[in-house]
């Protein structure tokens, strides 16, 4: 089982998006990917955000049991790729030491959509779709 971690700032909005989507995709298409998040600058513990967990509910993808998690030295060990939602992100990641080979980074960085409306966090959701598409087919 290949493992892949998303990484955004809070791990409230876009990365347990990203986690929710990957699952699914894996779980539709059979491939053998199981996805993670995190958060540069997570609390433990918080629920996702209501806009995120909506808009995913829209897709019949629930994380209302999401809970956020910090970036540790383990998630680098334990991740085959770690897909950081933006440039800045994945420079973070190196300063904590994780491995430059394992970030997957996109050309497209996925602008953080707290604080927005549901609209906003519609649109996150397409782009994440495309990310995980992505990652996908490079995992295959």
């Amino acid at each position: 089982m290949k493992k892949v971690v998303f990484v955004c700032t809070g791990n409230t909005c876009r990365s347990p998006m990203a986690e929710g989507i990957l699952n699914r995709i894996s779980a539709e298409k059979g491939l053998d990917i199981t996805a993670e998040s995190a958060g540069v600058t997570a609390f433990t513990g918080d629920a996702a955000n209501k806009n995120a967990i909506l808009a995913l509910k829209e897709i019949g993808i629930d994380i209302s049991n999401h809970r956020s998690r910090k970036v540790s030295n383990y998630i680098f060990e334990e991740a085959d790729i770690v897909v950081p939602m933006t440039a800045d992100h994945a420079v973070y990641l190196i300063q904590l030491g994780c491995p430059r080979e394992k970030i997957y980074l996109s050309s497209v960085n996925v602008t953080d959509p707290y604080g927005a409306g549901l609209d906003v966090y519609r649109k996150c959701r397409d782009i994440l779709t495309d990310l995980c598409n992505e990652v996908a087919e490079v995992l295959k």
